[in-house]
């Protein structure tokens, strides 16, 4: 297991983030049903993609601790669009749900 993850942290730290996104998924998902809000495809979309791809960075230094983490990287370029993602996904599920929750008052 030591030779396939030399760095075992920033498995751990994976296992982590999946069960974090997880979690958000399923509450964001309990929110829509709960408000019945219809939600973009974009939206939904931009959150899956975020939560699935968000812990490959951790898995990939798992692997590979020494990869070039620079913004100009590829694998930095490839984790912005990742956080970016995420940050458009979930930005957009909350002010869904705050504009549905305000309505329901």
């Amino acid at each position: 297991m030591k030779k396939m993850f030399p760095s075992y942290q920033q498995l751990l730290k994976a296992h982590m983030d999946y069960l974090l996104m997880t979690g958000l998924l399923m509450i964001f998902y309990l929110l829509f049903a709960h408000f019945r809000v219809l939600v973009s495809p974009l939206i939904l979309i931009s959150m899956s993609v975020g939560s699935l791809m968000n812990p490959v960075g951790f898995l990939a230094l798992a692997i590979k601790p020494d990869i070039r983490q620079h913004p100009a990287s590829v694998f930095g370029g490839l984790m912005a669009g990742s956080f970016t993602l995420t940050t458009i996904g979930y930005a957009g599920a909350a002010w869904s749900v705050a504009h549905a929750a305000v309505l329901s008052l």
